[in-house]
């Protein structure tokens, strides 16, 4: 049976409205409640409004542990004669997410400002990520450098198929994409591992170009953990040589997870495996 009470209703207002005023833990809120009856309630006149606060979406819990009033709620404090009596009546709320109200709120500035903390703190981390991925990508073994390679390129969909010419008669070609599994469609790849101050200058392109025959024109690879020059860019765009840089390289490693596992649980922060660079 629904209980109306006056006493219950003034609970009510003066929860919520001191949640709309400022974002308390259960302590403070408590506390904030019982100041509003000049002390003479116990927690156990709050606890039961509270909890149906909840239950009916009119206050959210957050995981950081405050409580925050949303629209729902907000409502209810625009209507404080009939607040008590429309808390019954509100459907049990299924999805609060876009509920919460926060105009207004401090825990809106205290929020944003984790948030900025939190993205600094990543935009840092990935940042040194790529700048040890790239440092093993320089200093690993040269033919597992050329299978990361294809190992990218397939995996970030450029073909669906590859491999990596053998040493002994690679012709200046370090390896090859295909279109099917039995070798169609072949696009010529080279690779460099280089420092970022040693450019790829135009002679290396040139020497790629005149390493394939024509029926590779217009589909093939250089990469590199460098950079490449104007000149070279030019050469490469003439006779339609797709250019992979290394900071292009390494952004494809982290997206496409090549050689990256989860550090922790936490799966948005990757940590390369040694092995695969070695």
């Amino acid at each position: 049976m629904k209980m109306k009470n006056n006493f219950f209703s003034e609970v009510l207002l003066s929860t919520i409205n001191n949640i709309n005023k400022e974002s308390f833990t259960k302590d403070l809120l408590f506390d904030k409640v019982k100041e509003d009856f000049n002390y003479e309630i116990e927690d156990f006149h709050i606890s039961p409004v509270l909890e149906k606060c909840i239950e009916k979406g009119a206050v959210k819990f957050l995981e950081s542990g405050l409580f925050v009033l949303t629209h729902t709620g907000l409502n209810l404090l625009n209507s404080p004669e009939s607040a008590y009596e429309n808390l019954w009546n509100i459907p049990f709320a299924e999805n609060l997410e876009d509920n919460i109200y926060l105009k207004g709120n401090p825990f809106e500035k205290e929020h944003v400002e984790s948030l900025n903390h939190l993205y600094e703190a990543y935009s840092i981390y990935l940042k040194d990520l790529k700048r040890y991925v790239k440092h093993l990508l320089i200093n690993m073994n040269e033919y597992k450098f050329e299978e990361l390679v294809i190992n990218i390129l397939i995996t970030s969909g450029e073909a669906p198929f590859g491999e990596v010419t053998k040493k002994s008669n690679d012709g200046g070609i370090d390896g090859y994409l295909y279109k099917t599994r039995l070798k169609q469609g072949s696009m010529p790849i080279q690779v460099k591992r280089y420092e970022d101050n040693n450019l790829i200058g135009v002679n290396a392109i040139r020497d790629f170009i005149g390493a394939m025959d024509q029926s590779h024109r217009g589909g093939s690879y250089f990469i590199s953990t460098s950079t490449f020059t104007y000149k070279a860019i030019e050469k490469a765009e003439e006779h339609g040589v797709i250019l992979l840089n290394g900071n292009q390289l390494v952004d494809l490693i982290i997206e496409f997870k090549v050689g990256l596992m989860p550090k922790h649980d936490l799966e948005f922060l990757m940590t390369p495996t040694i092995a695969k660079f070695d």
